[in-house]
Formats: structure tokens, C-alpha cells, sequence
């Protein structure tokens, strides 16, 4: 029987619980415990609150998950990417819900689902109106990209490839 509704817990103050009691479960097992914890980053499309209520393009599907298989939601707000797997990994969250590009790395980490959109990578920077700013005008700039992406061995593709000289900050590269 499916709940009607499903109950979402939100387990910042919680976290050392969590840490204490890990599962690595399948799918009857996740449904007989009666929660799926899942690791989400608050942002202003995985899951954020706003007046009170809860709400992100994640944490929707995780809540329309939730109640389809009849369990209770546990979200864990992690804002470091490596560390969602590492808590995958040791079981402390079943599923990690953010918004993630694929790559060889992580298919070795996790298994992914089927894509529901695409996206393009973009730098953004601050340019005068008019033609989009070149790889050669960035010149010796640097780009900053969140800790954990794959984003970093892109640039440095492309660092290589074009011969530029501007540097990346987040993953370390330079």
C-alpha cells in the first residue's frame, strides 16, 4: 500500500545519526526500513525552502519517488560533490540527487539513471554588449569552478588544445 503523502526530514541537525547508522540496502530493503536518504545540494534548482515550504526540481522527483515507493524522505544538504559519493559509497544516503554531469570517474563510483534534459557547459564572465567573448580574450584570467565537477578537466582540455594561458580555480588546476 502507498502512503497518500510522504513525510521529508530534513537531517542537517541530525547528521552524526546518520553517521552512525549506515545502510547499504536495495530497493526492498530501502522500503522496509522505510526511508530513502538521499544527499541533495541547496541551490536554487535542486532544493531550497522558500517561505517555509520546500521546494527544487530534485526535491521534487525525490518526493514523487518517495511516495511512489511508499517510504519516508530523508534529505542530507551536502554542498561538496565527492562527498556525496563518499557518503554513497558507505551508505549513509541511498541516492544522490543533484544536478551532476557524467564521467568515466563516476560511472566507476555510482550507477547513473537515464537523463531526463540535457544542459551545456557555459563560462560566464563580464564582457561590454556585443560578439561572445573568445578563448583568447580571457587571456591570463582566471576561471573559478565549484570543488568536485568535471569542469576542470574540460578546461584543461581545452587549455592544452588552444595553448591559453588563463588558470581554473576549485579542483586545484592551474
Amino acid at each position: 500500500m502507498l502512503f497518500s503523502g510522504v513525510q521529508c526530514t530534513f537531517l542537517e541537525n541530525r547528521i552524526d545519526q546518520v553517521l552512525q547508522e549506515p545502510y547499504i540496502f536495495d530497493l526492498p530493503a530501502i522500503q522496509a526500513r522505510g526511508t530513502l536518504r538521499a544527499a541533495v545540494d541547496n541551490n536554487s534548482t535542486s532544493y531550497y525552502i522558500y517561505r517555509g515550504r520546500r521546494m527544487g526540481y530534485e526535491y521534487e522527483l525525490l518526493r514523487d519517488l518517495g511516495k511512489s515507493l511508499g517510504v519516508q524522505l530523508e534529505l542530507i544538504v551536502l554542498e561538496d560533490i565527492d562527498e556525496a559519493f563518499d557518503y554513497l559509497e558507505s551508505g549513509k544516503v541511498d541516492v544522490i540527487a543533484m544536478n551532476l554531469e557524467n564521467s568515466r570517474d563516476r560511472k566507476q563510483r555510482a550507477a547513473f539513471t537515464n537523463y531526463l534534459g540535457t544542459m551545456s557547459t557555459v563560462v560566464v564572465g563580464r564582457k561590454p554588449v556585443g560578439s561572445p567573448m573568445t578563448w583568447q580574450e580571457i587571456g591570463s584570467d582566471t576561471i573559478f569552478i565549484r570543488k568536485g565537477t568535471v569542469y576542470s578537466d574540460q578546461l584543461k582540455a581545452i587549455k592544452d588544445s588552444l595553448k591559453l594561458n588563463f588558470f581554473y580555480s576549485g579542483n586545484g588546476g592551474a
